[in-house]
C-alpha cells in the first residue's frame, strides 16, 4: 500500500516533477554553452633514460639497471616537477604577473604512460596557445632543475606539446542531462518529503495507520454538504 500511496502521490505532482528537471536542464545547459569558457588541454611527453651516463653506457643497448631506475624515477619526478624550483623558473619565464604557484600546480598533470619510462605532463588552460607554451615551459625548466640535482642529463623530451584545437570541456550535452536528472530525482525526493511530514488525515489507511481504528465506512464530503443545505 505505501508504494501505491508514493505512485498516487507523485502522479498528483506530476507537474513539479516535470518542471524541476526541465528548468535545472535548462539553466545547466545556458551555462554550459553560453557562460563557461572552454577548457584546452596541451601534452608534452619526457622519457627517462636512467642513471647512468652516456659515457659509460653502451650505444648500441639500454641496460635493463637503467630501465629500472628510470620507472622507479617517475614518481619522483613527479614530486619535482610540482616543486617551488621547477614553478619558480616557469613562472619567470611566463612573466605573468596574475599566475601564481598554487594555480600554475592546478593546470598541470604529472602521470606515467602505460608503465613505461615515460613521463606526460598536460596542462589546461582556457587559451590553447597558452597551454602549450606552458606545457613546453614546464618540460624544459624540469629538465634544467634534474641537470642541477643529478648532476647527469638524463631527461630527454620525446614530443613537444601541439596548440590543441578542440577544447576538452566542458561536457555540455552531459552536464546538462545530469543536471535534468538530478533536478528529476530532487523534485521526487521533495515531493515524497512533503508527503510524509503532511500528518492531516487524508484517507482511511491514514485513519488505521494513525489512529489504530478501523475504519467501517465512509461518507463522500459532497453527501455531507448536501445534508447541510437541507
Amino acid at each position: 500500500m505505501e508504494i501505491k500511496r508514493y505512485i498516487q502521490v507523485i502522479l498528483k505532482k506530476l507537474w513539479l516533477i516535470i518542471l524541476v528537471p526541465v528548468a535545472a536542464g535548462a539553466i545547466a545547459g545556458y551555462m554550459n554553452f553560453y557562460v563557461l569558457e572552454p577548457v584546452y588541454q596541451a601534452e608534452t611527453t619526457l622519457l627517462i633514460t636512467g642513471l647512468t651516463s652516456s659515457a659509460q653506457q653502451d650505444e648500441s643497448a639500454l641496460r635493463l639497471e637503467d630501465i629500472a631506475a628510470g620507472q622507479v624515477l617517475i614518481y619522483e619526478y613527479s614530486a619535482i616537477i610540482t616543486s617551488n624550483r621547477v614553478t619558480d623558473a616557469v613562472l619567470k619565464k611566463l612573466d605573468d604577473p596574475g599566475l601564481t604557484h598554487d594555480a600554475l600546480r592546478n593546470m598541470m598533470s604529472i602521470r606515467a604512460v602505460n608503465d613505461t619510462r615515460i613521463i606526460a605532463i598536460t596542462v589546461t588552460h582556457n587559451d590553447p596557445v597558452k597551454a602549450a607554451q606552458i606545457a613546453d615551459i614546464l618540460a624544459e625548466e624540469f629538465s634544467n632543475v634534474i641537470v642541477e640535482l643529478y648532476r647527469i642529463e638524463n631527461v630527454d623530451i620525446i614530443d613537444r606539446a601541439q596548440v590543441p584545437i578542440t577544447p576538452v570541456g566542458p561536457a555540455k550535452m552531459r552536464n546538462t542531462v545530469l543536471a535534468a536528472f538530478a533536478g528529476g530525482m530532487f523534485a521526487v525526493g521533495l515531493v515524497i518529503l512533503l508527503d510524509f511530514l503532511n500528518t492531516k488525515i487524508k484517507t482511511t489507511e491514514d485513519v488505521e495507520h494513525h489512529l489504530g481504528l478501523s475504519v467501517i465506512g465512509s461518507i463522500p464530503v459532497n453527501v455531507v454538504d448536501k445534508e447541510r443545505r437541507k
